[in-house]
């Protein structure tokens, strides 16, 4: 049977412990990258969205406009 006291000895490999590293690093670097990226999107949906509002009313401007010729037309021809 095993000997119970309180020295403990871990032992790992070398190549182990570099791929262990080397998967940390990757894993940290690939969620600082995700991070980047979403907020770089953010901002890009942003810049789209304000230019989308203007171009958004300009046409219901229009609209409005084809609207009120459309209701002069249809009142003027039953009077």
């Amino acid at each position: 049977m095993a000997k119970i006291d309180d020295s403990l000895n871990v032992t790992i490999n070398i190549r182990w412990l570099v791929q262990l590293v080397g998967l940390i690093g990757a894993m940290v670097t690939a969620w600082f990258t995700l991070k980047s990226d979403i907020s770089e999107l953010k901002m890009n949906y942003s810049a789209i969205d304000k230019r989308l509002m203007v171009i958004e009313n300009s046409r219901n401007a229009e609209l409005e406009e084809i609207n009120k010729s459309l209701l002069q037309k249809m009142f003027k021809k039953e009077k």
